[in-house]
């Protein structure tokens, strides 16, 4: 029987089980997008993680690259898509 891998949300530092968790990446030319494939941080699926996360730029370490090149109100806008399609998804 195996485990549902567990990953850390970089805002709140809690641990979950990965598909409760938004998944921000990087590609190999250094774009960062939600929930593509490459290097990977991850996110609390609520709208407090995400704010801090963008707020805090705390994606930036994860993923191995300068804070000044990432679109942040972009990056936060397609989280908050992301998340609140999940939900709507759900119920």
């Amino acid at each position: 029987m195996s485990r549902a891998p567990i990953r850390t949300c970089v805002a709140c530092k809690r641990k979950a089980e990965k598909a409760g968790l938004l998944r921000v990446s990087r590609d190999a030319e250094g774009r960062v997008s939600v929930g593509m494939g490459g290097r990977g941080a991850y996110v609390c699926a609520n709208d407090a993680c995400v704010r801090a996360a963008v707020r805090k730029k705390l994606a930036a370490r994860p993923l191995r690259i300068a804070s000044s090149s990432v679109d942040w109100k972009r990056l936060e806008a397609d989280l908050l898509a992301e998340l609140h399609s999940d939900t709507n998804g759900q119920g």
